[in-house]
């Protein structure tokens, strides 16, 4: 109706010049959060051109760079997502050289997710895990794809995971319609510390692998089931004797994880445990062979 009564005015050409400026914009995004170790150095970068008539543009230009390469957040870290009742793991090598992410949450946690992922500066995914259909792991597999284009998606048994330079073992050999007793268990080494993954496997699954992994100690192990008491058995407890046992559960009472009876076995065997429901992001960041841990709630430790 305009365009009729103003021909003159070019609205159509108008019209497709804005949606292409729109999707310019959409393109040039910068994703990154200014806070992290590398802040420092960015700070120290700046200050030696603070003599420089061209100081302005060199501190855009330093900014530019440090987000669009992850330099804001150099180091390696294993991230224990707080996705409220649900799994998701990052795997994140320095400067974003190598991202794998394990599970993704259900589908009301993609925002926290997504902002985690963009906070860090993560624009692609290397390998993405769903270690099971149940919707609190896998929810957001969708999204992750479209969004983060990952290059390999591994959704069933497969013994040996690599990814670039990480290497992550399946050590659940249990297959059969049970979602949570064949959950994919991933075991890695990362930075001198021994992970243990367990998703929603259960005891039977526990079971079998302390029998078949007997000699397995890992430092830090992602307890199964948001610490259900249908998993972290005695006897898994003390074949794999982690230091640290860290739990991805929500608020809802419903639920009653994790289960107190977890709780007291992990005490009982003195191994500390951080929950996101209290603690929100877990991070361990590998810091030359230091291991640090920090949680959004500001608890720090050394693990080793």
């Amino acid at each position: 109706m305009i365009s009729l009564l103003l021909p003159w005015i070019p609205f159509s050409g108008i019209c497709t010049a804005v949606n292409q400026l729109n999707s310019l914009s959409g393109k040039l995004t910068i994703y990154g959060s200014m806070f992290g170790f590398g802040t420092v150095f960015y700070i120290l970068l700046c200050l030696s051109f603070r003599k420089s008539r061209y100081k302005t543009i060199i501190y855009a230009g330093l900014m530019l760079l440090f987000q669009t390469t992850g330099m804001f957040h150099p180091l390696a870290e294993v991230t224990t997502i707080n996705v409220g009742q649900g799994d998701s793991i990052l795997i994140r090598e320095p400067f974003n050289t190598q991202n794998v992410l394990i599970d993704t949450g259900k589908p009301s946690q993609w925002q926290a997710l997504d902002d985690m992922l963009h906070s860090k500066g993560i624009t692609k995914i290397d390998t993405l895990v769903i270690t099971h259909s149940d919707n609190d792991h896998s929810g957001n597999m969708d999204k992750v794809i479209q969004n983060y284009h990952p290059d390999q998606v591994v959704a069933s048994y497969q013994k040996v995971i690599r990814s670039r330079d990480l290497v992550l073992y399946d050590i659940n050999e249990i297959q059969n319609d049970d979602e949570n007793e064949s959950s994919i268990v991933l075991a890695g080494r990362i930075n001198g510390l021994n992970y243990l993954f367990m998703a929603d496997a259960d005891r039977t699954a526990e079971e079998k692998i302390a029998d078949t992994y007997n000699r397995f100690h890992c430092d830090v192990l992602k307890l199964s089931h948001h610490g259900s008491d249908t998993g972290s058995c005695s006897r898994f407890l003390d074949t794999v004797q982690p230091q640290i046992g860290l739990i991805s559960s929500g608020a809802y009472q419903i639920y009653h994880h994790p289960s107190p009876d977890t709780i007291q076995q992990l005490l009982k065997r003195h191994i500390s445990y951080f929950d996101t429901k209290e603690a929100g992001d877990i991070t361990i960041l590998s810091i030359a062979r230091m291991n640090l841990l920090i949680t959004a709630d500001g608890k720090l430790g050394i693990i080793g």
